[in-house]
């Protein structure tokens, strides 16, 4: 009798269509928590947010001491050349030229890397991260010890939680995004959302840090190899 009913009625057995894959942004899991459980997923986000703000800022810190290094050698280069007694496609005014343009170069993009403290600022992040799933982990002890003591200590948890994330500087969009497309068991996302949220992390204006960079070094290595091409 329940195999005729089931059989009669073939929606009821059918899985439930969402529209979850035509989101822009990914839905938040799950929904149904006590608010200390509530808390301890945003800690674990704003964890995940801090190291992916360190590794930000370290690839910045590693892409900026590359920079500095490829020009100063550049730099150098330029004037080997012009004492080799090689005939240059390039003039020796153009040459001196790019050397005081590649010294203020390099003068000002040390002092940019400097003011900026890159890091410094990335340590802090870490540290912030590593402090706040420490308490993560003490309050998934306290739960599993004593459910109801845990509980009255919710003010003071979100207290030490307010206290860890003022040790640093914030994160910013950008690692919240990144943060978000790792952390599967919080947040679901469908097809249109994961493309979306690939536009906000590739292509913004955060990005400009580093292809500022990368269009210098082309820059200089494009007018090196110019310099060397032989002359008929």
């Amino acid at each position: 009798m329940c195999y005729e009913l089931q059989a009669a009625n073939p929606k009821n057995s059918a899985p439930k269509k969402t529209d979850d894959d035509w989101r822009l942004d990914p839905v938040k899991l799950p929904k149904d928590k006590d608010p200390l459980a509530k808390l301890m997923q945003n800690m674990r986000i704003t964890a995940h947010c801090r190291y992916q703000a360190y590794k930000r800022l370290k690839r910045h810190s590693e892409i900026a001491f590359f920079t500095t290094t490829l020009l100063s050698l550049c730099l150098i280069f330029i004037p080997l050349m012009q004492n080799a007694d090689l005939v240059l496609q390039i003039t020796p005014k153009v040459l001196n030229m790019m050397q005081v343009f590649l010294a203020v170069l390099v003068l000002v993009y040390s002092v940019y890397i400097g003011t900026t403290r890159l890091d410094l600022r990335a340590k802090e992040l870490n540290d912030s991260a590593d402090r706040i799933k420490s308490l993560v982990r003490d309050m998934e002890h306290a739960i599993k010890t004593d459910k109801a003591a845990a509980d009255k200590h919710y003010e003071e948890y979100q207290r030490q939680y307010s206290d860890r994330q003022a040790d640093s500087e914030n994160h910013e969009d950008v690692d919240f995004y990144r943060a978000q497309l790792e952390l599967h068991d919080d947040y679901q996302f469908g097809w249109l959302a994961r493309i979306n949220y690939w536009r906000k992390i590739h292509i913004n204006l955060a990005n400009v840090r580093f292809i500022i960079p990368i269009v210098m070094i082309a820059a200089v290595m494009i007018f090196i190899a110019y310099m060397l091409i032989p002359v008929k």
